[in-house]
């Protein structure tokens, strides 16, 4: 697991926007170079600023929808709305 923070002032669409560029970025990567036929994907979850008081809180949030991305099948971006 790891955190990206987006810069400035991200509103929900483009936290979305961000998550969902990370996570097909990684699909789309042409990772054969490390194995023959090897596919990565990730799952990510995603808060905005606003959604939290705290930095804790806000951390806590984008990981259960990181629990919550796995739980759907994977590959995946949870985020608000």
């Amino acid at each position: 697991e790891f955190v990206a923070i987006v810069p400035g002032d991200a509103d929900d669409e483009a936290v979305r926007r961000t998550a969902e560029r990370l996570r097909t970025a990684v699909e789309q990567h042409a990772w054969h170079g490390l194995a023959e036929g090897l596919a990565v994907t990730v799952s990510v979850g995603a808060a905005s600023p606003h959604e939290a008081t705290t930095q804790q809180a806000l951390l806590d949030l984008a990981d259960r929808r990181l629990y919550e991305a796995k739980a759907q099948g994977r590959n995946r971006a949870v985020t608000a709305g």
